[in-house]
């Protein structure tokens, strides 16, 4: 018996820090949206798809009202029926097609895609496909830039946004069959930017709170049990 009481003892708080320290955790990956421009499209009559293959560069601005630390992207691509997208490089900067703040490539396990349409009637599959930002910004307008790769080594384009939310960002595609090979301006693509605003704590996800709560039923049972065994008569 006194041996069960000692496991108690043990066990209740061991059960209380892994849940705080999952609270914790759970926590500090929270993101915000700091930007959208547009809705995922599919649909070339709505707005066109712009390559990021072969070449091709698409770039697009987007604002952010306050500074934050920007930690995620998601958007529109379409690819060949039966491909996925496979790899993205990425860039951002102050100026169109720039890289004077951050860079970065996904592919693997760093990519993550989704199908959204399967064959849209324009000959592709339309993914929304996620992957990690960086780059600590104040509040202003930047570029966020992009070339890709599909898996069959085909096409892959940035899904043309559509409203709503409203489409507020300027965007401009680099050509490199154009004579000669140039920039021109285009309509814009569908994306998300999330991030940390600057300054602001972390907004804890709504699974944290339910780890707290595990955590807090942990430590009221061990309080109880230390209760009993205090005013538990010798045997």
């Amino acid at each position: 018996m006194q041996l069960s009481c000692n496991r108690s003892t043990y066990v209740l708080p061991a059960s209380l820090v892994l849940a705080l320290c999952l609270f914790g955790a759970e926590s500090a990956k929270a993101d915000f949206l700091e930007y959208r421009n547009g809705s995922l499209n599919g649909d070339a009559s709505v707005a066109e798809p712009r390559d990021i293959a072969g070449g091709y560069i698409t770039t697009d601005s987007f604002t952010l009202t306050s500074g934050a630390s920007l930690t995620q992207f998601t958007g529109g691509f379409w690819v060949d029926i039966g491909a996925t997208p496979s790899s993205i490089q990425w860039s951002i900067g102050t100026t169109s097609f720039g890289n004077d703040i951050a860079s970065g490539a996904a592919s693997g396990a760093s990519l993550q895609n989704t199908l959204k349409i399967s064959n849209n009637g324009f000959g592709a599959d339309v993914y929304e496909s996620t992957f990690a930002l960086s780059g600590s910004l104040s509040a202003g307008t930047y570029w966020l830039t992009l070339t890709g790769t599909a898996s069959d080594a085909g096409e892959i384009a940035w899904d043309g946004a559509k409203p709503p939310p409203a489409l507020t960002s300027s965007a401009f595609q680099f050509d490199p069959t154009a004579m000669p090979p140039g920039s021109s301006a285009v309509n814009s693509e569908f994306f998300e930017v999330f991030g940390n605003p600057s300054g602001s704590p972390v907004a804890p996800e709504p699974s944290s709170f339910l780890l707290f709560g595990v955590g807090a039923v942990g430590l009221i049972g061990y309080v109880g049990l230390r209760r009993r065994k205090k005013i538990a008569p010798a045997a």
